[in-house]
């Protein structure tokens, strides 16, 4: 299964996304194809810089009024990973 349809299976993700708890890794493919097609989101994976490992991943939609959205992992919250991400884009009116 792939990351992120492993993550849409934490409660806390469940209440703020509508991505199915059923998500698997061929539906989750296809997704990211489409939205790169798209041209109106980006999405990125957030790592720990020394290990690799995957703590989240954060987007923005481009098109109309801009919105971010990011997740983090159950085992890398509370660590300010969010907070760096945003800080490091410098976005200040999330």
């Amino acid at each position: 299964m792939g990351w992120y349809a492993h993550s849409v299976r934490d409660s806390l993700i469940r209440r703020f996304t509508t991505d199915l708890p059923t998500l698997d890794a061929v539906q989750e493919l296809a997704a990211i194809v489409w939205v790169r097609g798209t041209g109106g989101e980006e999405n990125f994976l957030i790592c720990d810089a020394v290990t690799g490992q995957r703590l989240g991943n954060f987007g923005y939609v481009i098109t109309g009024k801009s919105e971010g959205f990011y997740r983090v992992v159950p085992e890398a919250r509370g660590r300010g990973v969010a907070t760096r991400v945003v800080t490091f884009l410098g976005i200040r009116d999330w």
